[in-house]
């Protein structure tokens, strides 16, 4: 008899069935959870990359917020620490600076959108 569970690990909800055990295959259990622990870990990776397809110009979000304010235009030369955006998170100001010189050749965002971490913000050339 079996019966299913909903349970949650690292913050991600799994359902799962549960039968009786015996303990006379425990070395095809062990084996049954790794297959499912790297699927899910591949997947993982897969949809991270496929959500932050970025070039080494890119500057990406380094946490979840609401954008509050873009402080750069499009064509705008920029020195390294210039701010760029600001990020409002847990009711806190996060300015996101240009991690070196170049000029602002795309804005991905605009004021008030919503962005996860790894999200492209701006491209610098």
């Amino acid at each position: 008899m079996s019966k299913k569970y909903k349970i949650t690990v690292d913050g991600r909800t799994h359902i799962v069935e549960v039968e009786d055990y015996d303990g006379n295959d425990l070395p095809k259990i062990k084996e049954v959870v790794k297959e499912v622990v790297e699927e899910n870990s591949v997947k993982e990776v897969k949809d991270t990359k496929k959500t932050n397809q970025s070039s080494e110009n890119s500057v990406n979000a380094p946490l979840q917020g609401t954008l509050q304010e873009i402080k750069v235009n499009v064509g705008q030369n920029v020195k390294e620490g210039d701010i760029l955006v600001i990020i409002e998170a847990m009711k806190m100001e996060n300015e996101i600076v240009a991690p070196k010189d170049g000029k602002v050749s795309n804005i991905y965002v605009s004021k008030g959108s919503k962005v996860n971490t790894g999200d492209r913000l701006i491209e610098l050339i």
